[in-house]
């Protein structure tokens, strides 16, 4: 009876290490699946620059759309700006992300790529903003939404839409009054 108890308590025990050994595997996988789609985004950006850098030269001269930053995924981290890997005490803490990509990614590039030489930028509804050029998915299964900023005929406009929210800019219900900015009302869009 006694090695039978024994033998469950064993059983228990290697059983718990391998739920941590497979909590951590996917968690390594998941870690691998977001960095290798930050490096395919960064070399799509690559390509896009130099193209994208002359269109946001030839708005800028004619005063069109200039797409000054945008930020896709989860904004709210992307607004609160990267954290220290060290507390006040000067402590590392035990659960500390620093080692992991930021769950937000600037598609500052891609987008001035995309904008027409009418000065117009249009995203579809429906299309999921992770599988256009340049852009990846920076935090797989949380909402994201796509911040830009950005400038026409010498105004500032800032807008925040949900991933598969359509996107036509520029809009003067985007144009920044003083006081106001469309980032304070995040939560109302997914």
């Amino acid at each position: 009876m006694r090695s039978h108890r024994y033998g469950s308590t064993y059983y228990y025990v290697l059983l718990s290490v391998l739920e941590s050994t497979a909590q951590y595997l996917s968690i390594w996988q998941w870690c691998e699946q977001v960095l290798n789609a930050r490096a395919s985004s960064a070399k799509a950006q690559l390509l896009l620059k130099f193209f994208a850098e002359w269109k946001r030269q030839k708005q800028a001269q004619r005063q069109g759309l200039v797409i000054l930053e945008a930020s896709y995924g989860d904004i709210r981290a992307c607004q609160q700006g990267t954290t220290s890997s060290v507390n006040d005490s000067g402590v590392q803490p035990e659960d500390d992300d620093s080692d992991l990509p930021p769950p937000y990614l600037d598609v500052t590039i891609p987008l001035q790529f995309s904008v027409d030489d009418s000065s117009q930028l249009q995203l579809y509804q429906g299309v999921k903003k992770s599988g256009l050029m340049g852009f990846c998915d920076p935090c797989p299964g949380d909402s994201k939404q796509l911040k830009i900023a950005y400038s026409y005929q010498g105004h500032h406009y800032e807008v925040v839409v949900g991933d598969y929210d359509e996107l036509q800019i520029p809009q003067e219900a985007h144009r920044i009054s003083s006081g106001h900015s469309p980032s304070e009302n995040l939560d109302q869009v997914d």
